[in-house]
């Protein structure tokens, strides 16, 4: 089974990856992401759909829409990683990868995402897409995702961030 290593720092970056059971998993140190973003998709019957692309620019704000935008706001206290489980490759990637002979092989699925006020992800889009299905692969685990919700004057409010997916098997 191919298992994935997440990094996660203060600074609220995610960085997972993938890595065949038999190789070596690729490093990738987590000050190499400047950012978190955490998709949200539907599942029908153990399938998960993609999440659509994300929109060229993202107009939120606290006052029109209640989402505090992605980055450092003013007196905002960032969402903390509290679970964060370990993607994986479908077995269609992985096995279209190795008839292809692509190995090694490294792909990023980056995910943009609402942490609502509950610490869960919601609105996910793909910011960065990855190769074969493993967009859906990423938005599967990063819905399981669970955070401290982002504050402001001790308040829990929602957070747009991204997160990035790296799948890689040697």
């Amino acid at each position: 089974m191919l298992n994935a290593r997440v990094m996660v720092s203060l600074a609220i970056v995610i960085v997972a990856v993938v890595y065949s059971a038999t190789q070596d998993a690729l490093a990738v140190p987590a000050s190499a992401v400047s950012h978190l973003f955490v998709p949200v998709a539907w599942e029908k019957v153990g399938k998960v759909a993609a999440p659509p692309a994300c929109p060229a620019k993202f107009e939120d704000s606290l006052e029109t829409n209640g989402i505090a935008p992605e980055g450092h706001a003013p007196g905002v206290k960032l969402p903390k990683p509290l679970h964060i489980p370990e993607a994986e490759f479908s077995e269609r990637s992985r096995k279209e990868i190795n008839r292809k002979g692509l190995r090694p092989f490294e792909t990023v699925s980056t995910i943009a995402l609402v942490i609502d006020t509950e610490g869960k992800p919601r609105d996910l889009c793909v910011r960065r897409s990855a190769e074969f299905d493993l967009d859906e692969q990423a938005a599967k685990v990063v819905r399981q995702y669970r955070f401290e919700p982002a504050t402001k004057d001790d308040h829990p409010i929602a957070m747009r961030i991204k997160v990035e997916i790296r799948f890689a098997m040697r």
